[in-house]
């Protein structure tokens, strides 16, 4: 619990104690710290009502609440403007005006119940940037002073019993970045300025429109509102005049990716989930268009096509899972390679290499790829996994370079099966177990690097059947043992790279021949 006894610290400008497990309920005393700039009691076990004490502190710029067990109304003074008959004293200077710093107010993630307090959308307007207030009991109608809010930016207020229309006064919140207002019970259109509003302020927002903050009556998506994967589909023979539904009875099959809604995800939006699934928005520039349909999927940069197919992806040039400034981006908004990418039936060659924030695994869908030949996925640290076994399912692949990653597990022995492989690059992983005699399938392969790869066991001797092997790298692994004696049937090698055991000097077996 907090004690009663903080009130003693009355020169205390923050206090952050969130993702603890406090519980228990705020203390009256709190209100002596009218110093207080900053207050942030998120993801504890807080319960009980929040005191009307809490309007004491002044100073408050930021009220950070969300994630506890807090019940009952929302605090409001006796006697504010929205009880008081006429004659009686002006309210500014009580309750929620008393906050004349306060940018930031989120309650999201509680129990709270009851209607929301006029004065705070009045005491609040010319200074709220943030309001959460998502996933509580919270009833009524949103209330016209919503729209006087002049300096929002963010409203997040879904899974509530929210009932009634939105107000026409939304359409003044000029500065509005993020809404959502999902899984209410609320009824009527989006007004129509405030779609406008935010149409520059997102891609989703430019396709999808005012779909893209509730889904209109007789539609329904999953998340209540058209987003990145997919618009709001049709109901069908419902009468609801709800916003924003997330079911649609027995007809409620939604394929992610599927934009216009035909039951298929075609190659372009294939593309696009490949923009949205790694944070396309910070890409760069010249890739924006990746996200708008309309463009075609030959006229999109890093897409090479034969006549209207697809047949290579270039992604050298994209920042991938980044945050648009060389950092890396937030990782819920990439989570990797979509499983998708397979349906690309006339893919040949994909590249996307040195994209270090890229994360997840390799999609075992890359195997219906029947046409693929060149697979570069090199240098992608945050990838990880294991290798799909489908990969040996590329019968045409010539090229395949993994190197760089985060991969573990064994090596599938599918991959062995690959005859028509060339190249086989996977140095610098996390692999176990041994490097299997199967190998010796390989007859085409030229190149095979598997240096920095924590492979155990011996060199098997069937290394000697790839009669074209020109280069072997097996250096800094945990292999022991002899080089077999069929090497010398490789008449072809220029160069064997092995220097990681003490038994096997590098003056003696890094060379070349």
């Amino acid at each position: 619990t907090v004690m009663t006894e903080i009130g003693k610290l009355q020169e205390m400008k923050s206090l952050d104690i969130g993702h603890n497990q406090f519980s228990g309920s705020i203390p009256t005393e709190l209100g002596l710290c009218q110093t207080l700039a900053d207050l942030h009691l998120v993801a504890n076990r807080f319960t009980g009502t929040v005191p009307t004490d809490i309007f004491l502190l002044t100073n408050l710029q930021g009220l950070i609440i969300s994630e506890n067990e807090f019940t009952g109304p929302l605090p409001e003074i006796p006697g504010s403007s929205t009880t008081m008959s006429a004659g009686e004293r002006n309210p500014r200077g009580s309750g929620w005006f008393n906050f004349r710093q306060l940018l930031a107010l989120s309650f999201d993630r509680n129990k709270f119940t009851g209607t929301l307090p006029i004065d705070l959308f009045r005491g609040l307007s010319r200074t709220l940037v943030t309001l959460d207030m998502g996933f509580n009991q919270l009833t009524g109608t949103l209330p016209v002073e919503l729209g006087w809010m002049s300096h929002l930016e963010r409203i997040t207020a879904p899974g509530n019993q929210f009932s009634g229309t939105l107000p026409f006064e939304m359409e003044r919140l000029t500065d509005l970045i993020q809404i959502n207002l999902t899984s209410n019970n609320l009824t009527g259109t989006v007004p129509k300025r405030l779609c406008i509003e935010l149409d520059g302020e997102s891609l989703l927002m430019q396709q999808f429109g005012c779909d893209a903050i509730l889904c209109p009556p007789g539609t329904y998506h999953p998340e209540g509102a058209a987003s990145v994967h997919g618009g709001c589909r049709p109901c069908k023979g419902s009468r609801s005049k709800q916003l924003g539904k997330t079911k649609c009875g027995n007809d409620g099959f939604f394929l992610v990716g599927d934009i216009d809604g035909d039951g298929v995800v075609s190659p372009r939006e294939v593309l696009r989930l490949l923009f949205v699934e790694t944070d396309g928005e910070h890409w760069g520039d010249k890739f924006k268009s990746w996200f708008d349909l309309r463009v075609h999927q030959c006229d999109l940069p890093g897409v090479t096509c034969v006549g209207t197919d697809v047949s290579k992806i270039d992604l050298t040039d994209a920042a991938l899972c980044t945050d648009g400034r060389g950092g890396g981006g937030d990782p819920d908004n990439c989570p990797g390679l979509p499983a998708e990418l397979g349906n690309l039936s006339t893919l040949e060659v994909l590249l996307i290499k040195d994209r270090h924030h890229l994360q997840g695994t390799i999609p075992s869908e890359l195997g219906k790829l029947s046409r693929l030949k060149y697979l570069d996925l090199s240098q992608c640290r945050k990838l990880s996994g294991t290798i799909p076994s489908e990969i040996g399912q590329l019968s045409a692949l010539r090229f395949l370079n993994l190197s760089g990653g985060s991969f573990n597990g064994t090596i599938p022995d599918s991959l062995y099966s690959l005859q028509g492989l060339e190249k086989l690059w996977l140095s610098q992983n996390e692999f176990t177990g041994t490097i299997s005699t199967r190998i010796g399938l390989l007859t085409n392969v030229r190149e095979v690097m598997m240096s920095r790869a924590k492979f155990e066991g011996t060199i098997p001797s069937e290394i000697g059947i790839l009669a074209l092997l020109e280069n072997l790298e097996l250096y800094t692994n945990q292999l022991r043992g002899t080089i077999p004696p069929t090497m010398v049937l490789c008449r072809n090698v220029k160069r064997i790279g092995k220097c990681n055991a003490s038994s096997f000097p590098v003056e003696r077996h890094c060379a070349k021949r």
